[in-house]
Protein backbone atom coordinates (compact mmCIF):
# COMPACT_ATOMS: atom_id res chain seq x y z
CA UNK A 1 0.00 0.00 0.00
CA UNK A 2 2.96 2.46 1.09
CA UNK A 3 4.58 1.91 -2.75
CA UNK A 4 1.26 2.55 -4.05
CA UNK A 5 0.92 5.79 -2.24
CA UNK A 6 4.45 6.79 -3.36
CA UNK A 7 3.88 6.15 -6.65
CA UNK A 8 0.69 8.25 -6.89
CA UNK A 9 2.50 11.24 -4.91
CA UNK A 10 5.22 10.93 -8.21
CA UNK A 11 2.19 11.15 -10.50
CA UNK A 12 2.24 7.52 -12.16
CA UNK A 13 -2.02 6.80 -12.05
CA UNK A 14 -2.66 3.57 -10.06
CA UNK A 15 -5.53 0.92 -10.55
CA UNK A 16 -7.62 1.63 -7.08
CA UNK A 17 -10.04 -1.09 -7.95
CA UNK A 18 -7.29 -3.52 -6.69
CA UNK A 19 -6.68 -2.14 -3.25
CA UNK A 20 -10.19 -2.06 -2.09
CA UNK A 21 -11.43 -5.51 -1.37
CA UNK A 22 -15.10 -6.52 -2.19
CA UNK A 23 -16.07 -6.33 1.31
CA UNK A 24 -15.08 -2.74 1.70
CA UNK A 25 -17.17 -2.41 -1.48
CA UNK A 26 -20.23 -3.65 0.32
CA UNK A 27 -19.38 -1.59 3.52
CA UNK A 28 -19.37 1.53 1.39
CA UNK A 29 -22.50 0.87 -0.14
CA UNK A 30 -25.33 3.86 1.12
CA UNK A 31 -28.75 2.17 2.36
CA UNK A 32 -31.76 2.90 0.61
CA UNK A 33 -33.52 5.79 1.97
CA UNK A 34 -37.56 6.26 1.56
CA UNK A 35 -37.39 8.41 -1.62
CA UNK A 36 -35.01 5.44 -3.26
CA UNK A 37 -36.95 2.86 -2.09
CA UNK A 38 -40.37 4.99 -3.38
CA UNK A 39 -38.16 5.16 -6.93
CA UNK A 40 -37.47 1.15 -6.99
CA UNK A 41 -41.42 0.39 -5.90
CA UNK A 42 -42.58 2.50 -8.83
CA UNK A 43 -40.31 1.04 -11.65
CA UNK A 44 -41.47 -2.57 -10.53
CA UNK A 45 -44.91 -0.94 -10.97
CA UNK A 46 -44.55 0.28 -14.48
CA UNK A 47 -42.59 -3.28 -15.26
CA UNK A 48 -45.93 -5.32 -14.10
CA UNK A 49 -48.08 -3.09 -16.01
CA UNK A 50 -46.10 -2.86 -18.91
CA UNK A 51 -45.89 0.67 -18.73
CA UNK A 52 -42.79 2.37 -20.81
CA UNK A 53 -39.88 4.28 -18.01
CA UNK A 54 -39.76 6.69 -20.66
CA UNK A 55 -43.56 7.82 -20.39
CA UNK A 56 -42.61 8.73 -16.58
CA UNK A 57 -46.12 7.50 -15.38
CA UNK A 58 -45.61 8.56 -11.53
CA UNK A 59 -44.16 11.40 -12.34
CA UNK A 60 -40.85 11.07 -10.45
CA UNK A 61 -39.01 13.62 -12.89
CA UNK A 62 -41.10 16.46 -12.08
CA UNK A 63 -40.52 15.96 -8.13
CA UNK A 64 -43.26 15.62 -5.59
CA UNK A 65 -44.38 19.74 -4.76
CA UNK A 66 -46.43 19.81 -1.19
CA UNK A 67 -48.40 23.41 -0.95
CA UNK A 68 -47.21 26.05 1.62
CA UNK A 69 -51.07 25.78 3.16
CA UNK A 70 -50.99 21.95 3.20
CA UNK A 71 -47.52 21.87 5.24
CA UNK A 72 -49.05 24.03 7.40
CA UNK A 73 -52.01 22.46 7.99
CA UNK A 74 -50.08 19.04 8.60
CA UNK A 75 -47.87 20.89 11.13
CA UNK A 76 -50.79 20.97 13.76
CA UNK A 77 -51.32 17.45 13.83
CA UNK A 78 -48.74 15.68 12.77
CA UNK A 79 -49.70 12.18 14.25
CA UNK A 80 -53.06 12.69 12.12
CA UNK A 81 -51.05 13.55 9.00
CA UNK A 82 -49.04 10.24 9.72
CA UNK A 83 -51.98 7.45 10.05
CA UNK A 84 -53.85 9.13 7.03
CA UNK A 85 -50.92 9.07 4.67
CA UNK A 86 -49.87 5.43 5.68
CA UNK A 87 -53.99 4.56 4.87
CA UNK A 88 -53.56 6.41 1.35
CA UNK A 89 -50.12 5.38 0.45
CA UNK A 90 -51.15 1.26 1.37
CA UNK A 91 -54.53 1.91 -0.80
CA UNK A 92 -52.44 2.71 -3.81
CA UNK A 93 -50.31 -0.14 -3.41
CA UNK A 94 -52.97 -2.62 -3.08
CA UNK A 95 -55.10 -1.35 -5.90
CA UNK A 96 -51.55 -1.36 -7.94
CA UNK A 97 -50.21 -5.27 -6.81
CA UNK A 98 -54.31 -6.08 -7.03
CA UNK A 99 -56.19 -7.08 -9.66
CA UNK A 100 -59.34 -4.71 -9.22
CA UNK A 101 -58.95 -1.44 -11.25
CA UNK A 102 -60.44 0.57 -8.20
CA UNK A 103 -60.60 0.64 -4.76
CA UNK A 104 -62.04 2.57 -1.75
CA UNK A 105 -61.44 3.61 1.80
CA UNK A 106 -63.94 5.34 3.83
CA UNK A 107 -62.62 7.45 6.68
CA UNK A 108 -64.61 8.14 10.11
CA UNK A 109 -65.90 11.54 10.42
CA UNK A 110 -63.89 14.40 11.03
CA UNK A 111 -63.66 18.46 11.46
CA UNK A 112 -63.52 20.79 8.01
CA UNK A 113 -59.33 20.88 8.51
CA UNK A 114 -58.83 17.50 8.91
CA UNK A 115 -60.97 16.60 5.64
CA UNK A 116 -59.06 19.39 3.86
CA UNK A 117 -55.68 17.40 4.92
CA UNK A 118 -56.88 13.96 3.23
CA UNK A 119 -58.47 16.13 -0.08
CA UNK A 120 -55.08 17.94 -0.36
CA UNK A 121 -53.06 14.41 0.21
CA UNK A 122 -55.08 12.67 -2.39
CA UNK A 123 -54.38 14.93 -4.74
CA UNK A 124 -50.93 14.68 -4.61
CA UNK A 125 -51.29 11.00 -4.39
CA UNK A 126 -53.49 10.93 -7.88
CA UNK A 127 -56.59 9.34 -5.82
CA UNK A 128 -60.09 10.65 -6.31
CA UNK A 129 -61.22 11.97 -2.94
CA UNK A 130 -65.18 13.18 -2.34
CA UNK A 131 -67.10 14.27 0.72
CA UNK A 132 -70.72 12.75 2.34
CA UNK A 133 -73.37 13.68 4.84
CA UNK A 134 -73.85 16.60 6.80
CA UNK A 135 -72.07 18.15 9.63
CA UNK A 136 -70.83 16.90 12.22
CA UNK A 137 -71.24 13.58 10.44
CA UNK A 138 -69.62 14.56 7.14
CA UNK A 139 -66.57 11.91 6.23
CA UNK A 140 -64.40 11.66 3.13
CA UNK A 141 -64.10 8.81 1.15
CA UNK A 142 -61.25 8.06 -1.16
CA UNK A 143 -61.21 6.12 -4.27
CA UNK A 144 -57.38 4.60 -5.42
CA UNK A 145 -57.00 3.92 -9.67
CA UNK A 146 -54.87 1.30 -11.15
CA UNK A 147 -52.16 2.75 -13.37
CA UNK A 148 -53.51 6.85 -12.10
CA UNK A 149 -52.75 6.73 -8.15
CA UNK A 150 -49.18 6.44 -7.34
CA UNK A 151 -47.34 6.70 -4.28
CA UNK A 152 -44.80 10.08 -4.78
CA UNK A 153 -41.09 9.90 -4.21
CA UNK A 154 -40.96 11.45 -0.98
CA UNK A 155 -43.76 12.10 1.91
CA UNK A 156 -45.22 14.57 3.36
CA UNK A 157 -43.72 13.16 6.47
CA UNK A 158 -40.69 13.09 5.31
CA UNK A 159 -40.58 16.47 4.14
CA UNK A 160 -41.81 17.94 7.36
CA UNK A 161 -38.67 16.21 9.72
CA UNK A 162 -36.27 17.20 7.07
CA UNK A 163 -37.26 20.77 7.63
CA UNK A 164 -37.30 20.48 11.07
CA UNK A 165 -34.37 19.07 11.63
CA UNK A 166 -32.91 22.10 9.01
CA UNK A 167 -33.89 24.92 11.51
CA UNK A 168 -30.92 26.40 13.02
CA UNK A 169 -30.94 26.55 17.34
CA UNK A 170 -31.69 29.41 18.79
CA UNK A 171 -29.29 32.29 19.40
CA UNK A 172 -27.97 32.28 22.97
CA UNK A 173 -27.76 35.43 25.18
CA UNK A 174 -24.61 36.93 25.49
CA UNK A 175 -23.83 38.65 28.87
CA UNK A 176 -20.51 41.29 29.60
CA UNK A 177 -18.23 39.76 31.74
CA UNK A 178 -16.25 42.29 33.80
CA UNK A 179 -12.87 41.17 36.26
CA UNK A 180 -13.61 40.51 39.68
CA UNK A 181 -12.24 43.46 42.43
CA UNK A 182 -11.59 40.68 44.72
CA UNK A 183 -9.06 38.79 42.25
CA UNK A 184 -11.78 36.21 41.22
CA UNK A 185 -11.52 35.34 37.22
CA UNK A 186 -14.63 37.03 36.15
CA UNK A 187 -18.93 36.92 36.57
CA UNK A 188 -21.21 37.79 34.80
CA UNK A 189 -22.52 41.32 35.93
CA UNK A 190 -25.19 43.21 35.20
CA UNK A 191 -25.22 46.76 33.59
CA UNK A 192 -25.41 49.77 36.92
CA UNK A 193 -29.08 50.82 37.12
CA UNK A 194 -29.22 54.66 36.49
CA UNK A 195 -31.38 56.73 38.61
CA UNK A 196 -34.12 58.67 36.94
CA UNK A 197 -33.09 62.73 36.20
CA UNK A 198 -34.77 65.40 37.96
CA UNK A 199 -36.19 67.91 35.72
CA UNK A 200 -36.62 71.20 37.87
CA UNK A 201 -38.45 72.75 34.98
CA UNK A 202 -41.23 70.50 35.21
CA UNK A 203 -43.98 72.38 37.07
CA UNK A 204 -47.17 70.56 37.49
CA UNK A 205 -50.51 71.49 39.32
Amino acid sequence: MAAKLSEMQMGDSVDIGKLVTKTEIKQTRLQCDEECLALERNRRLAEALNISENSDPFNTRCGTKYSDSLKDDARKDLKFVSDIEREIKALVDAVNKGKQTKKSHCFPPMNRDHRKIIHDLAEVYGVESVSYDSEPKRNVVITAIKGKSACPNISLMTVLEREIQAKPPPPIAHYRHLPDRNGGSGGTQKAPREDPVIDYFDVQD
